[in-house]
């Protein structure tokens, strides 16, 4: 019975004089309340009963339904809880309800962002963003030793588990000159899943000149010599659009 005893005092406890309480008992600094963020599972910490002077939400803003937090009109329906209390997720199951920019699951069960459409990961319940003609068809990469003086690399929606190198060689004398004109690689700060990397001569064993994810182009690459090494790998997981570039022979060294 003592431990009964002590479980009910433990859950009914209160905060302490310079915390704000949740209505699950949470407790957080009282700074945090009317600090136009929710804290609390629910967004009471922001409710407008308890912040009458919250700010009124402007034109392009979503009011959250505790009434004093506002949120951009773009993150309503994205599948993140940004109000505290989902409210910016609510009634997003019905149909014609997503904004245009947004994917709408075939069974109306939620409206996606189009980067998560067709990155083999089911975000809808019924599976439908990952199938169908919005999906392009997946593709392996292959290794190659190209020796032209210009050409292309395209790896475009592409499969998991790859390791591909293209190892380029143009005429003696010349340099090697890559530019990427699609990048879209699963982010990761470190590049640890899926990545490209460049390296400055016949092999990866060169000196790495790139090694690059997310969507960001990078800067256009040349070669210290004639030959130039790319490298694309991918994990088991998410996949992206991929990525394509140009290559071509040039005579000198572009400035970095």
């Amino acid at each position: 019975m003592l431990w009964m005893l002590l479980l009910f005092v433990g859950a009914s406890a209160q905060c302490g004089p310079q915390q704000f309480q949740c209505d699950d008992g949470a407790c957080f600094p009282a700074s945090y309340e009317c600090d136009d963020e929710a804290d609390c599972s629910q967004g009471e910490d922001e409710a407008t009963a308890n912040c009458p002077d919250g700010p009124i939400c402007s034109a392009g803003d979503f009011t959250c339904a505790h009434g004093n937090t506002c949120v951009p009109d773009s993150w309503i329906c994205d599948g993140d809880n940004d109000c505290g209390d989902s409210s910016d997720e609510q009634n997003c199951n019905a149909i014609g309800v997503c904004r245009d920019d947004q994917f709408m699951c075939a069974d109306g069960s939620g409206c996606l962002r189009p980067s998560w459409v067709c990155d083999a990961e089911d975000d809808c319940a019924d599976g439908s963003d990952e199938q169908g003609a919005h999906c392009p068809p997946k593709v392996d990469c292959a290794s190659e030793n190209l020796q032209q003086d210009s050409g292309r690399i395209d790896v475009l929606h592409y499969t998991n588990d790859q390791d591909c190198t293209w190892t380029v060689t143009v005429t003696a004398g010349k340099f090697v000159h890559l530019v990427f004109t699609v990048f879209d690689i699963e982010l990761d700060d470190a590049c640890r899943f899926d990545s490209v990397s460049v390296y400055d001569g016949p092999s990866t064993s060169a000196p790495q000149l790139l090694k690059g994810c997310g969507d960001r182009i990078p800067a256009p690459i040349t070669s210290s010599s004639n030959t130039m090494t790319i490298r694309f790998v991918t994990d088991e997981d998410v996949v992206r659009m991929g990525f394509s570039a140009s290559y071509s022979a040039v005579d000198h060294q572009h400035s970095k």
